[in-house]
């Protein structure tokens, strides 16, 4: 049920399977883009088009290559380069932060910026300055445009080994192995009902249910 729980089995099973590495994936991973981010296709060697396209929500991949590379706009949030192979065997190169929390912190302060501009607009329309506040508006709107791109500029990838219930909705797989007490910290019996029976529906084979 929770992204805690998540995160946490997958960094364990991670590290099982490869130890501790330089980067948190490694290649010929699974992985799932856990929200739309921008990449950039590569062509038959390896490098990219200049043309910049958009990962989806939930899509799934395989690493191909991890280096260590800044971003070519937020240099200052340390990153690694990951090409990934898509399902259609296209490649595309994403740039994954070392620290997600990193890009969180960035993203909140541009947000934060966002609202003292939009307060100071609306306060300057207010008192009938409307030329200050039009002047602010625009600032306001750059603010949140740069925190847009900012959460877009990285890719939140994440192991395909654990998902939530929620996430895993569309899916199926030959094995399914559910977290019974992280399930039941649902708030109410009709989202845990729901959310148990996605989880138990997902397996063609093979369902194992940990209490």
């Amino acid at each position: 049920f929770t992204n805690q729980a998540v995160l946490a089995y997958n960094a364990a099973i991670h590290e099982a399977l490869h130890g501790r590495t330089e980067f948190p994936f490694v290649p010929g991973e699974p992985v799932i883009v856990h929200a739309a981010c921008d990449a950039y296709p590569l062509d038959e060697e390896g490098k990219t088009t200049g043309i910049k396209t958009t990962l989806i929500t939930s899509e799934e991949a395989i690493v191909r290559e991890v280096v260590a590379r800044d971003h070519p706009y937020f240099k200052e949030i340390p990153c690694a380069a990951v090409t990934l192979e898509r399902d259609n065997d296209t490649r595309v190169l994403v740039y994954v932060a070392m620290n997600a929390a990193d890009v969180e912190r960035a993203i909140s302060e541009r947000f934060s910026d966002w609202r003292a501009l939009k307060g100071e607009a609306d306060a300057a329309y207010g008192q009938g300055r409307s030329n200050e506040g039009r002047r602010l508006q625009d600032k306001a709107k750059e603010a949140s445009a740069k925190a847009w791109t900012l959460r877009k500029a990285f890719a939140p990838l994440r192991h395909a080994y654990a998902m939530t219930a929620h996430k895993s909705q569309g899916s199926t797989f030959d094995t399914a192995i559910v977290d019974l007490q992280d399930m039941a910290k649902m708030r109410s019996a009709f989202a845990f009902n729901r959310g148990l029976y996605v989880a138990a529906t997902r397996p063609s084979q093979y369902l194992a249910i940990v209490a």
